[in-house]
């Protein structure tokens, strides 16, 4: 319960620093422009533009029912922007709750108004809608458009000869060529789809013929996607271990100390800007069911 009604589809986001509610849902609430009070500071928006918001409104937020109902007061920025969101929960409330987030089972637990240990848990299929909605191509990034890749083919990469990723084959390391791995036919539609895209998008090109071949491994994601996977156990043993593994998260975090901006920006949607040295492509061939 946000208010007076229920809310849903409500984002948790520990990396956001206030509580936003879109106007529309402001206006559905039956709100009025009487009940908000000046905001001095914008929001950063898409494309590094400031929104400026409406103003802020203070609304009892409720988890729960019953014996495991906890209410807190929380301070929400009113903004005129379009997500698949209609509230935005930031770290500062999350704190008040006391609460712990678990993004594999969409499970939140708090601490109730009595002291116990209460739960609440997300819809997976609103979640998956919502993580598959697409951002608007008109209206505030209207003019904008080539800024976002909306499609694999949009994300050109790196050119080569500024950068390559070269693999470090042993010079005695004996090709290997895996035997085809039976896939069930789902999988293989799926196999087929993504495939389909990394080559329209041109990360990847048919080979005839290659002395190492790998398998493609399909694993399901928490959002019930598949993540498409190569199998090179075998090309990795033919390199050497890499004694020098990526900097400690901490570190990384520590070192943005003094920036205006910090981007949580992952590969989650294959972000495969850094193409292979032209020599060991053949090396990374895959075989599709």
């Amino acid at each position: 319960m946000v208010g007076t009604g229920l809310v849903r589809r409500i984002l948790v986001d520990t990396g956001a620093d206030s509580n936003i509610l879109f106007r529309n849902v402001f206006d559905a609430m039956g709100l009025r422009e009487s009940d908000l009070k000046s905001h001095q500071h914008g929001v950063m928006g898409l494309g590094d533009n400031y929104i400026k918001p409406d103003g802020t409104i203070s609304l009892p937020i409720c988890l729960g029912a019953g014996d495991t109902r906890r209410s807190v007061m929380a301070d929400f920025v009113v903004l005129r922007d379009s997500t698949t969101y209609n509230i935005i929960l930031g770290r500062k409330t999350i704190n008040e709750f006391s609460a712990v987030i678990c993004t594999k089972f969409l499970e939140m637990k708090f601490v109730t108004d009595k002291g116990a240990v209460g739960s609440i848990r997300g819809d997976l299929k609103a979640a998956i809608a919502c993580d598959n909605a697409r951002p608007p191509h008109g209206g505030r990034n209207k003019g904008k458009r080539d800024l976002f890749a909306w499609t694999p083919s949009d994300m050109s990469g790196l050119d080569p000869e500024v950068m390559s990723h070269r693999l470090a084959v042993k010079p005695n390391a004996k090709p290997v060529a895996q035997r085809r791995r039976k896939m069930s036919q789902e999988r293989a539609n799926e196999v087929a789809k993504q495939t389909a895209g990394l080559l329209e998008a041109e990360f990847i090109k048919e080979l005839e013929y290659s002395t190492w071949l790998s398998n493609i491994v399909l694993v399901k994601k928490a959002s019930e996607r598949w993540r498409m996977c190569v199998d090179y156990s075998d090309l990795n043993k033919a390199c050497p271990k890499d004694s020098f593994p990526f900097s400690n998260i901490d570190a990384l975090v520590d070192s943005a100390v003094g920036y205006r901006f910090l981007s949580f920006m992952d590969a989650y949607s294959g972000y495969n800007q850094i193409p292979m040295h032209r020599p060991d492509e053949e090396k990374t061939a895959f075989i599709t069911p």
